[in-house]
């Protein structure tokens, strides 16, 4: 079998030179049609480099060149910026100084808006809001201040004395009561006679203002009558009374001075044995206007505990006598109630709640001994 070999094909020196040429124009001028990934990251490694610097993270840096049309993986633009670090270090910081400057001109150029009215409306605003939390304080302080239960026994303060005014002014029982008594020649009244009379009581300083009340009274002498005619009272003061006792039933039984405080002390009530300052004490926000003020209240968790402001805002945990005459630690959701003032939540009994064994607190950060 004879094969048949093709001529070899054959360029002709004019060719020759030509194509020369034009792959010596080529090399230059044309640019390839398609580059590498590794290539195109390079190219854009000082922009990449600026975007770093500002803060953006390798996450955001991948989803900017998604966005631009470069579908590079996670994982290989933190490779890729790596590795080109290390060799475009210095043209990359030359590239960051250059734009360092573009920003700042651009920053310099930004036309800034006058917030001068939203400044002016947010003092104002803020102004009304104290003077509004100013006022709040001050009316219950002034509250605070007309509710003194036993103002009928205070001291220095003058006796009620009844005039035309207050005679004009009396209620209707008692002014029959007194015709009463006046018309009767023989000195003796309906009282006198034993039959029963109605007439309004005095204030009492625990139940609250005078009520209407039926007394029976037996025949008596005329100094006795005296002593059963109820005591008239001045409307000026009864007026608080009846305002301190309109408040809760914690809070009165809780307005005491601090001599009561040490006089339930001696009866052997829970006392607290915590006496901190001024610089262990710290506000908290939202408390009701009476746990900020100077009486005495009862503890919302530890019943018959009764404490100081500054025991109130005592920011540990207060050491305590019992009623039993035993010195305990505050616990930590008794301080918790404390300082948010919140009544304590009822404990709920289950079927392992006689298994519970409280934590001595005391072993805690002891070595153990080999």
């Amino acid at each position: 079998m004879t094969v048949i070999q093709k001529p070899n094909r054959k360029i002709g020196i004019v060719d020759k030179h030509a194509i020369g040429v034009s792959l010596e124009v080529a090399a230059v001028a044309v640019d390839p049609d398609e580059y590498s990934y590794r290539t195109v990251f390079k190219e854009m490694m000082p922009k990449l480099y600026v975007m770093r610097q500002r803060g953006m993270s390798f996450a955001q840096l991948h989803r900017v060149l998604n966005q631009a049309g470069f579908p590079i993986a996670l994982a290989t633009v933190r490779t890729y910026y790596n590795e080109c670090l290390l060799d475009m270090l210095d043209e990359c910081q030359k590239y960051l100084k250059r734009m360092e400057r573009v920003i700042d001109v651009a920053e310099k150029t930004t036309v800034e808006v006058d917030r001068t009215r939203d400044i002016q409306a947010t003092k104002q605003a803020i102004r009304s809001a104290v003077s509004a939390e100013g006022d709040r304080r001050a009316a219950t302080a002034i509250n605070a201040f007309s509710a003194v239960p036993s103002i009928g026994n205070a001291p220095g303060l003058p006796a009620p004395t009844l005039d035309a005014k207050s005679a004009v002014s009396a209620p209707p029982s008692e002014a029959s009561t007194e015709g009463d008594e006046s018309s009767d020649g023989s000195g003796n009244s309906e009282t006198d006679k034993g039959t029963s009379s109605r007439s309004f009581a005095p204030p009492d300083p625990l139940m609250g203002s005078g009520t209407l009340t039926s007394q029976a009274t037996p025949a008596t002498s005329a100094n006795s009558e005296a002593l059963s005619r109820p005591q008239k009272t001045s409307p000026a003061l009864v007026a608080p009374v009846v305002a301190a006792n309109a408040a809760p039933s914690r809070v009165t039984a809780a307005t005491q001075s601090p001599s009561s405080l040490e006089a339930t002390t001696a009866t052997g009530s829970a006392y607290c044995l915590t006496n901190p300052t001024d610089e262990q004490i710290e506000m908290v926000a939202g408390l009701p206007p009476e746990v900020l003020g100077d009486t005495v209240l009862e503890h919302p968790a530890i019943p018959g505990l009764l404490l100081t402001r500054n025991q109130r805002l005592y920011v540990g945990r207060l050491e305590y006598r019992s009623a039993a005459g035993v010195e305990s630690v505050e616990k930590g959701t008794e301080m918790m109630n404390r300082r948010e003032w919140k009544q304590a939540v009822p404990t709920s009994v289950g079927r392992t709640s006689g298994d519970f064994v409280e934590l001595d607190t005391s072993i805690i950060g002891r070595r153990r001994k080999s």
